[in-house]
């Protein structure tokens, strides 16, 4: 791995399909306390799984006329490795402010981690706390560090304190499939859950697994909290009489520094840990119905990657059928309003669906852009949706950020490596840029912070072939 250089071993394999599986949900609490739980516990969902599963699996059974907390979208979908080669020079690209330029940057301004510094062989999240701690997601191998100005990780697993998944054989290493950084030394972890098929009938240490972790920097090491996202059983409400574990895995997360709150993006909604109560809050999602020539219809509600708040602290929250705002400024809060509901890829009826599959979102000012991994790039502002005109390769969205030095906004793609999109031009990091090997597998995060040389910003990527890209350029 060099730094600040170009990477150049050569990988042939692209990435698979990618498939997720959706799955419906009983009915909401009747009273917003009902369905909360402090810290300290664990919890679970469906059987979305990042490289694996089946759409519309995992189906709610019996329920035809789902009303879950907000009604409207939400399943999973997946999509081809990307087709295309990563030239850099590529003739895909476009918007509809007309056809983009695109450039070919090089490296500069870029430094990469990989195993030789201790990082792992699989780096599915990146995030940075308030005092510069750069916290890696490992998968399997589990949460890594890099203090400011160290040369090396430090690296983290259940026998340092994170949460174990505990089955018949014991306890076992759970992968970490996101990081949030918040205050100084303090990072938000999300696992990912297992699953048997049957949901709600899933063995309990399976509806126990997976959920997130706040890990506390001490003189010793780390201390560990477990956020269990699920609601306690409650005997006066039918569908909380044994509790409920939906939220398994964590696909996203999100820190609020203006509020201390921490957003969860799940396998089957999205959740809060609420800083002011110390609650924990399950589940709001939009869902669809899914109904079948028999008459059969069935609750989707599926895997919730997107999430990003807005600048008034509401929750923009993207699914795999429909886009939707929880608007947590409202009085009730988590249990406000879940309203617009956009069908960004509009289905052209019941039963011939485009499934918006959304991955990933991001909000620049007053837009707020939408990252699918089957349908490409789209702009929502006050006017409407507005398709943005990416084709091959270049729309397989795996992730988005916005550039907080320009509004400028980073693609992360499931082939091909990154985009950066601004003013309708488009710069292309493929493998001429990165090598073959950093572009070979998704670009599943990308984060930003102001903890660069002088406060300047800096974009931390996770490429999951096995690398930490941060870039402090221009």
């Amino acid at each position: 791995m060099q730094v600040g250089g170009r990477w150049l071993v050569v990988s042939g394999a692209v990435a698979g399909l990618l498939l997720w599986s959706a799955a419906g949900c009983g009915e909401p609490p009747t009273s917003p306390d009902q369905q909360t739980t402090q810290v300290g516990k664990r919890d679970d969902d469906d059987a979305g799984k990042p490289d694996g599963g089946r759409p519309d699996a995992g189906k709610d059974a019996g329920s035809d006329a789902g009303t879950d907390a907000g009604s409207g979208g939400g399943n999973d979908g997946g999509s081809d490795g990307g087709s295309g080669g990563g030239a850099g020079g590529g003739t895909d690209g476009g918007s509809d402010a007309g056809t983009p330029v695109i450039v070919v940057p090089g490296a500069d301004g870029w430094t990469f981690y990989g195993p030789e510094s201790g990082a792992p062989a699989e780096v599915w999240s990146a995030s940075s706390d308030a005092a510069g701690n750069l916290w890696v997601a490992g998968g399997m191998e589990g949460l890594f560090l890099l203090r400011p100005g160290a040369a090396r990780f430090e690296h983290f697993t259940v026998a340092d304190g994170l949460t174990a998944y505990v089955d018949e054989t014991g306890p076992h290493q759970q992968s970490v499939v996101s990081v949030a950084g918040g205050p100084a030394g303090v990072v938000y972890a999300g696992y990912l859950g297992h699953f048997g098929g049957q949901e709600d009938l899933d063995p309990t240490y399976m509806r126990k697994s997976g959920d997130a972790d706040k890990v506390t920097l001490g003189q010793g090491g780390i201390s560990v909290q477990h956020v269990d996202i699920s609601s306690p059983p409650n005997p006066s409400n039918p569908d909380l009489v044994n509790g409920r574990d939906k939220i398994r895995t964590v696909w996203r997360e999100l820190y609020d520094p203006r509020t201390g709150n921490v957003w969860f993006g799940g396998n089957h909604g999205v959740a809060l840990w609420e800083a002011s109560t110390g609650l924990v809050f399950e589940h709001q999602h939009a869902a669809i119905n899914a109904c079948y020539p028999d008459g059969h219809c069935t609750l989707l509600s599926g895997d919730w990657f997107g999430i990003a708040l807005d600048a008034a602290g509401d929750l923009w929250m993207g699914g795999g059928h429909r886009l939707a705002k929880l608007k947590y400024t409202n009085p009730q809060r988590f249990w406000g309003p879940v309203s617009p509901i956009i069908d960004v890829w509009p289905d052209a009826s019941d039963a011939n669906r485009t499934d918006d599959y959304v991955q990933d979102l991001a909000v620049s000012g007053s837009t707020l852009f939408v990252g699918s991994i089957a349908n490409g790039l789209a702009s929502v502002d006050d006017s409407g949706v507005h398709p943005v005109g990416l084709s091959g390769y270049q729309a397989r969205i795996t992730s988005l950020e916005a550039d907080p030095q320009d509004g400028s906004l980073w693609v992360g793609l499931q082939w091909g490596g990154m985009l950066r999109m601004n003013s309708g031009s488009i710069a292309t990091y493929s493998n001429q840029v990165f090598g073959y090997q950093l572009i070979d597998k998704q670009v599943w995060d990308i984060q930003s912070d102001h903890l660069g040389p002088g406060g300047a910003r800096r974009i931390l990527v996770a490429f999951r072939a096995g690398a930490v890209g941060i870039y402090t350029g221009p």
